[in-house]
């Protein structure tokens, strides 16, 4: 779950949600971004616009799949990567 900041009309507020970027997604499983760049083609992704986006929900599919046969893949992406984008 990825928490993005956001304010208007000098109201701040919080938005929380599970489709992340490429960037946070390689950190969601605990890879470095040039191995997630490798891989990502294997990960069912989603489109805004022309940018990926990729569901938490598939990247534990992928970690589950694929964990021993990736080096750094973590052995359990939430537990990882489940604070992406909170403060502190």
């Amino acid at each position: 779950m990825k928490r993005i900041e956001k304010e208007k009309n000098g109201v701040r507020f919080f938005i929380e949600t599970p489709w992340l970027s490429g960037s946070d997604a390689a950190e969601y499983l605990g890879i470095s971004q040039s191995t997630f760049n490798k891989i990502q083609a294997q990960i069912n992704h989603g489109l805004k616009g022309r940018i990926k986006k990729y569901h938490v929900d598939d990247l534990d599919k992928f970690c589950l799949k694929y964990k021993g046969r990736i080096k750094g893949l973590t052995d359990a992406a939430r537990g990882a990567g489940a604070h992406i984008g909170d403060p502190g």
